[in-house]
């Protein structure tokens, strides 16, 4: 399955309106969710480009492997991200920014 179409199905699965914010890392969509309720959880687990699915309260993980940038290029563009934050190969937690900000 092309980059376009895997970040079609999993941008339906989750709910283009339900994401609020979506980085990446080198192997992995890393998503926050209005509602975590409203993900298709065992339909992503059946995508077989879905390594594995990690739900943590808003915070999904979508483990795809080393094609995920490409992936991710396609997803942003079905997506409005509504709570825009700081990535760098991933989110920052305000927390862990907060501290990189007392030490410069």
């Amino acid at each position: 399955m092309n980059n376009t179409k895997i970040a079609k199905q999993i941008s339906e699965f989750i709910g283009a309106e339900n994401i609020t914010n979506a980085t990446h890392c080198a192997t992995r969509l890393r998503l926050q969710v209005k509602d975590p309720a409203l993900v298709q959880t065992s339909a992503l687990e059946a995508m077989a480009e879905v390594k594995k699915l990690i739900i943590n309260g808003s915070s999904l993980q979508v483990v795809i492997g080393s094609e995920v940038a490409d992936v991710y290029k396609e997803f942003t563009k079905l997506i409005t991200v509504t709570e825009p934050g700081l990535t760098i190969c991933g989110n920052i937690s305000k927390r862990w920014m907060k501290r990189l900000m007392r030490m410069a």
